[in-house]
């Protein structure tokens, strides 16, 4: 079927040359932008061709301030896929209304009766209108860029966000390891202190000692008389097993405390002379009877064992009574 189009400036012009088909579509041109059917500033560059059995007219744009050109759409789907196949359009809308109303200004003066079935083609020119390579390819590689730089952004801002949980990881990476060497540092430190405590206790378990003998007051260990008190006699009237427990019990407590203030004031260097001295306590239980010992020993002059004793006694036991007397024997 063949087409019939003749276009609505056909029929005034059909006897013009092609050369003055051109300038009248120039001139419409500059008045679609005018009317405000162009952008401002558009530029077209409309050229003939004549060759054997045919003629073209083709309306190039050159210049449209303000138009997107490329479809965006189209360009980020080539970047994304190279090798792709899409059926996006390769111009913007915009660009697309704007190739439409240049395109309709050349349809105006062609017609066409071509019959493509049978390989028949009858047409007063070919051509048409669309945008110059350079303008269209500039404006795909401007939007190819803003994507590429947001791309560029993007990517350095994860990079940054890695970089910042890296950096947080490490912080906190150096901060545990701080905390445990410091821990490693406290235990140390304290591991020392105890083992130079426990040196320095030797060592003054060992000048006590050496003193304890130098002054006669035995071994580390004494025995008996030499720095121990001594048990004299006991009397007791009592039967009562916990009473006489209690009795035993406290001259021991008393054996222990002489020795160990003995000791003391020989470390100190405060030895000075010795006494012999005899102490004499009755425990009462109200009930059971009456118990008494008493104990000799050897003392260092000035010390005072009666309210050692007394708090010692107070706590289980009632001191009833208690008599120290002190014969000096060492000046």
């Amino acid at each position: 079927m063949s087409r019939d189009f003749k276009g609505s400036k056909y029929a005034e012009t059909k006897d013009l040359d092609l050369a003055e088909i051109a300038k009248l579509v120039r001139a419409d041109i500059k008045a679609a932008v005018k009317a405000g059917d162009l952008p401002k500033g558009t530029k077209t560059s409309v050229r003939i061709s004549r060759y054997s059995m045919g003629q073209s007219l083709t309306a190039t744009i050159t210049e449209c301030p303000g138009l997107i050109v490329a479809n965006p759409d189209r360009v980020r789907f080539d970047l994304d896929d190279p090798h792709g196949h899409t059926t996006l359009p390769l111009l913007s809308p915009d660009a697309t209304r704007v190739v439409g109303v240049v395109q309709d200004i050349t349809d105006s003066y062609n017609y066409d009766s071509s019959d493509p079935a049978s390989d028949y083609y009858n047409v007063r020119f070919y051509g048409g209108a669309g945008f110059c390579s350079e303008f269209e390819e500039r404006s795909r590689d401007e939007i190819r860029s803003r994507f590429e730089t947001e791309a560029e952004q993007i990517e350095a801002a994860n990079m940054m966000a890695r970089g910042l949980r890296s950096i947080g990881f490490e912080i906190e990476r150096q901060e545990t390891a701080k905390r445990i060497a410091e821990e490693k540092v406290r235990r140390a430190a304290e591991k020392k202190a105890k083992q130079t405590a426990a040196v320095q206790e030797g060592v003054r378990r060992a000048a006590t000692a050496e003193a304890a003998r130098a002054e006669g007051m035995g071994d580390c260990e004494p025995s008996g008389y030499e720095g121990r008190p001594r048990i004299a006699w006991i009397e007791t009237e009592s039967e009562s097993p916990a009473l006489n427990g209690r009795v035993y019990g406290s001259i021991n407590e008393l054996s222990d405390a002489v020795r160990a203030v003995a000791r003391e004031r020989i470390a100190g260097g405060r030895t000075g002379g010795y006494h012999k001295t005899w102490l004499t306590i009755t425990w009462d239980d109200g009930e059971t009877g009456q118990a008494r010992y008493d104990v000799n020993a050897r003392d260092v002059v000035g010390l005072d064992l009666s309210g050692t004793l007394l708090r010692m006694w107070s706590r289980g036991d009632s001191a009833k009574a208690l008599e120290i007397s002190r014969e000096r024997v060492v000046a």
